[in-house]
């Protein structure tokens, strides 16, 4: 029926519960219906029910055709019940690491899911029923060397309560510790949130800011970046502080792929959703912020800052003004997302948290099961490692060794 769900199912590819289904997000004509259907979803389910950027179909499929082939929708209809869960598909390694330090990887194509699907109009033993088909329906997706992963999934929502014990036809992990998904619940103005912040960290802040502010005579700014004109000067100064971050040297990760983030903030832009900031101190670009605001939500995608400035805290500096700049909008957001995984600085300017944990689930066998108990086994050796170093103090400033002599090793191999 045109306008429901399920019109575009790919015969070959029905999924095996019988209220989810895959839907045909290789067809051009489908997409546009696809979208809408989700975007109303969304609507209905708000933030408070999991909505976000990081379900948004539209955002997920940007404007490369190519893009579709990287995503699996589900959906479900049941009577007014509505739901949808969209994975993105990538290879990418199963890391064993210690720490920072990666001792063997295996690759898997993982599906990757951010929270739970979106459901609409369930309660209940109805909503656990749903979960429960979708566990069925996402397992028919996987082929071998395929993976699931499950990231910011809430501790006490549905979903977690089906993944522990693990499912049939699965292997699980929960990989890593449960942590606190920071938030801000925006108050009316600037002056309202500096107060949640307590008289310590508003005295740091303005001290931090006033210090710098002298130690560059005064031209301190912080830039916004908005418009497809503004990226190619916030791609190229956002970079120059990517590279020297322990995130690019130890861990490979930065704002390595330019092709690809120019494509995906460039679409951002032309929805009016872009929305990135540097620090500039005169001239040097010292601390960045990628970030989208999306639909009364500004969401804190990527960061970094230049260890050359550590000690001048050009970090907290930006995420002050950041703040600042967002309640000076004549329609500020509603709320501030600072992305899945606990951090200090998130802590320090959140003043709302959501626990949440992130899942591994291989379809069941043999070698998921040596795959997951090889990961259980290096996490839980890592674990008790740092305990040890905490208990004699050394955990800190191990990281920091490792992390400093990381970005050290790269400057001596840069090129002149």
């Amino acid at each position: 029926m045109p306008g429901q769900f399920g019109a575009g199912i790919a015969g070959p590819r029905r999924a095996a519960s019988a209220t989810w289904q895959t839907a045909d997000l290789a067809s051009a004509d489908q997409r546009p219906g696809l979208i809408a259907q989700c975007r109303a979803i969304a609507a209905r389910a708000g933030m408070v029910g999991g909505a976000s950027l990081h379900n948004d179909l539209e955002w997920l499929l940007g404007r490369d055709p190519a893009r579709a082939a990287d995503l699996r929708l589900l959906t479900f209809r049941d009577g007014d019940a509505a739901g949808y869960a969209a994975f993105l598909v990538r290879r990418r390694p199963l890391k064993f690491q210690l720490g920072e330090i990666t001792l063997a990887q295996v690759r898997l194509r993982y599906h990757t899911l951010s929270g739970e699907p979106l459901l609409v109009g369930l309660e209940g033993a109805a909503r656990t029923r749903a979960m429960a088909g979708f566990l069925d329906a996402a397992r028919a997706l996987l082929r071998p060397g395929d993976a699931l992963a499950f990231e910011g999934v809430p501790v006490d929502g549905t979903l977690a309560r089906l993944l522990d014990p693990a499912p049939a036809g699965f292997a699980v992990t929960r990989l890593g510790a449960p942590f606190d998904h920071q938030l801000i619940d925006m108050p009316a103005d600037w002056a309202a949130y500096e107060a949640q912040l307590g008289t310590r960290s508003r005295k740091s802040l303005r001290y931090s800011r006033k210090k710098l502010a002298e130690h560059v005579g005064g031209r301190l700014e912080a830039r916004c970046f908005t418009t497809p004109a503004d990226l190619d000067g916030f791609l190229a100064d956002s970079l120059r502080i990517s590279q020297k971050t322990y995130q690019w040297n130890l861990l490979g990760l930065g704002l390595r792929d330019q092709q690809a983030l120019d494509e995906r903030l460039r679409f951002a832009a032309e929805r009016g959703w872009l929305r990135c900031y540097i620090l500039y101190c005169g001239e040097v670009p010292t601390a960045f912020m990628l970030g989208l605001l999306h639909h009364d939500t500004y969401y804190y995608l990527d960061v970094g800052y230049d260890p050359d400035w550590a000690k001048w805290s050009v970090g907290s500096v930006l995420q002050v003004e950041v703040m600042q700049d967002l309640f000076g909008l004549p329609a500020p957001p509603r709320g501030f997302d600072f992305s899945t995984g606990y951090g200090a600085h998130k802590a320090r300017f959140g003043n709302l948290a959501r626990r949440e944990a992130n899942w591994l689930l291989l379809p069941a066998g043999w070698r998921s099961a040596a795959l997951i108990g090889g990961h259980r086994a290096t996490e839980a050796v890592g674990a008790g490692l740092s305990r040890v170093l905490e208990r004699y103090d050394l955990k800190a400033r191990l990281k920091k060794l490792v992390r400093g002599r990381a970005v050290a090793r790269a400057e001596k191999e840069a090129p002149p």
